[in-house]
């Protein structure tokens, strides 16, 4: 899933150490990240969910932004982004709008959470080719 060929050529020019800590920060945090995300939609927290998936963003947005992850965590963080619009008009979000969206969003995370598990996969692999 990772290009490599174009994550080496980003990096190139970086210390291996640096690299590696980029590549440790998402495999290292990957599980409570997930686990954030989860407990965000299940407690329909739209601020913690945009915050905390603008932050994974990040860090998979410096491994590789061309992946389905990436474009999936994009996705959901701008959902949280409407949601948090709408709040103050409760008038344009009726309870069955909000589930629908909360709905779309699990759907995401369902998909982001296969793909990012492929990409922390590809991550771990990558890291061994740095560490030799």
């Amino acid at each position: 899933m990772i290009d490599r060929e174009q994550f080496k050529e980003r990096y190139r020019d970086f210390d291996k150490d640096l690299v590696l800590d980029i590549l440790d920060l998402f495999i290292n945090d990957y599980n409570e990240k997930i686990s954030r995300l989860s407990k965000d939609l299940s407690g329909h927290q739209p601020e913690a969910l945009k915050s905390d998936a603008h932050a994974l963003k990040g860090i998979i947005g410096n491994i590789d932004t061309s992946s389905p992850a990436f474009e999936y965590i994009t996705q959901l963080e701008d959902l949280a982004q409407q949601l948090i619009e709408a709040i103050p008009n409760d008038k344009e979000m009726t309870p069955e709008t909000e589930k629908a969206k909360y709905d779309e969003m699990m759907k995401l995370f369902m998909l982001f959470k296969n793909t990012s598990h492929q990409l922390l996969n590809d991550a771990k692999e990558l890291k061994k080719d740095y560490s030799e």
